[in-house]
């Protein structure tokens, strides 16, 4: 990435989708999962002001329903943390931030490749519904427990 100053303004998102704004951060958001839950929206629009850094939120009926913080690595995309908001009925949240990523993000950018350490209950959802391979053996985090590296070839486009 050779301007990471000029990231942001390089994404045009779909209806429905936008990167996080400051006046998100004091939005209600829970995962109802204590790990999760450390990580305020006030931390995801941290990190979105880091080089190489984007963070999506997947907005319905003005609400955040779910938040995704990533980074763009040269020749690849890596899903750092991906969230859905439990206080809203609104379940596809999370799948809805992986696909627009796949499809909307990467073309932009230039990116034929997504990596994400997904966490064990996740595992077989990444592989038989979003086609993603394991590409490393996976390992124990002391705070995550099982990781497994994953990535998602994309097609390329002219």
């Amino acid at each position: 990435m050779s301007d990471p100053s000029r990231l942001r303004d390089r994404i045009r998102l779909p209806e429905g989708f936008r990167l996080i704004r400051r006046e998100d951060i004091d939005r209600e958001f829970s995962c109802l999962e204590p790990r999760m839950d450390r990580y305020t929206l006030r931390q995801y629009y941290e990190w979105s002001l880091e080089p190489h850094a984007l963070v999506v939120v997947r907005e319905v009926e003005g609400q955040v329903a779910g938040v995704q913080y990533l980074t763009v690595h040269s020749g690849y995309i890596m899903l750092e943390m991906l969230a859905r908001n439990k206080l809203l009925q609104y379940p596809g949240a999370g799948g809805d931030l992986v696909r627009v990523v796949e499809r909307v993000v990467a073309p932009q950018l230039g990116v034929s490749e997504i990596r994400m350490e997904a966490l064990q209950h996740v595992v077989r959802y990444y592989d038989d519904v979003l086609g993603y391979e394991e590409i490393g053996t996976a390992y124990r985090d002391p705070e995550w427990g099982l990781l497994t590296p994953k990535r998602k070839l994309l097609p390329r486009r002219p």
